[in-house]
């Protein structure tokens, strides 16, 4: 499997030097995500091809779950870039966050191989999976799940919401909740995840491509 390294990097979001991450990029053979095609992942993070405008929010961190063969994990996702690839495609760059020590070594076994029992293996740089492992490899890969907030609960609206609705009432909650006028410690946490909320939901490309994701 090919893999490239690049050495520079960047710390802000939207910064496309932070493309060039540290760790070596394998192709998305091994993973699949219902976000949608894994172009390549790394122990540092993944670049997504999604069909249609992501229901994100640039700078956002999303709880995914990987499963795979022999295990599952669950991780923080960062997302640092978007960019418009066609007239109805989009690439995300997501970086993991918040690692526990070890699991970067784990992450690049999965990114590999797909399985994350292959990183007992790695030493310097590791040699392939044996038998046993690329047959389990070829039966399942990989699989990255998105734990997408409940938007409409953030924002107090039902599913069918129209969009003079929702607008309404994110303009309500965005002043009660902001936090020069809120004096509730989680203030800044909740109009954070209202803005998010309403950037989803007040796109129309946005908002189908979480209604299919969330069923």
């Amino acid at each position: 499997m090919q893999a490239w390294r690049w050495k520079k990097n960047s710390s802000r979001p939207g910064d496309a030097n932070w493309r060039l991450r540290r760790a070596d990029r394998f192709n998305g053979a091994t993973v699949r995500c219902e976000f949608g095609e894994v172009n390549d992942i790394s122990a540092s993070g993944m670049r997504v091809m999604c069909a249609g405008k992501p229901p994100v929010k640039l700078g956002g961190v999303v709880p995914i779950r990987l499963k795979f063969g022999d295990g599952s994990l669950k991780l923080q996702a960062q997302v640092r870039w978007c960019k418009r690839r066609g007239l109805k495609r989009h690439e995300v760059g997501l970086m993991f966050v918040q690692l526990k020590p070890g699991m970067p070594k784990v992450l690049e076994a999965i990114a590999r191989f797909g399985l994350a029992s292959a990183a007992k293996h790695m030493d310097g740089e590791p040699a392939g999976p044996g038998p046993e492992e690329k047959a389990r490899q070829r039966a399942q890969a990989a699989e990255v799940l998105l734990d997408l907030p409940n938007y409409y609960r953030v924002l107090g609206l039902e599913p069918d919401a129209t969009d003079a609705e929702i607008k309404a009432r994110y303009r309500k909650l965005a002043v009660v909740c902001h936090p020069d006028r809120s004096s509730e410690p989680d203030a800044m946490q909740k109009f954070e995840a209202i803005n998010e909320a309403y950037h989803v939901l007040s796109d129309p490309q946005r908002r189908e491509s979480y209604i299919r994701m969330a069923g």
